[in-house]
């Protein structure tokens, strides 16, 4: 009897010695799936960045391009007016 009691027990405590090492795998599996997760949108975000900032820099050159044509036709009508 007493020796079943001990079996069980020790069954028990083994059962929940295999629960929580299966637990703590788990944990780190998620954290490591997480950090690696992380660290994926941290580069993609780094690109779309760079992409960005150089999208950025072409509109600005193409606007300016575009007033100084603007300015440069209003001038030239301004002139054509005034000497008319």
């Amino acid at each position: 009897m007493v020796l079943w009691i001990g079996s069980v027990l020790a069954a028990l405590a083994a059962g929940g010695v295999i629960g929580w090492l299966l637990a703590v795998s788990r944990e780190r599996v998620k954290t490591a799936v997480a950090e690696t997760q992380a660290a994926e949108l941290r580069r993609s975000l780094a690109d779309q960045k760079m992409v960005l900032e150089a999208t950025e820099g072409r509109l600005g050159d193409a606007f300016r391009a575009m007033a100084a044509e603007a300015l440069a036709a209003n001038n030239q009508g301004f002139l054509t007016l005034a000497n008319a």
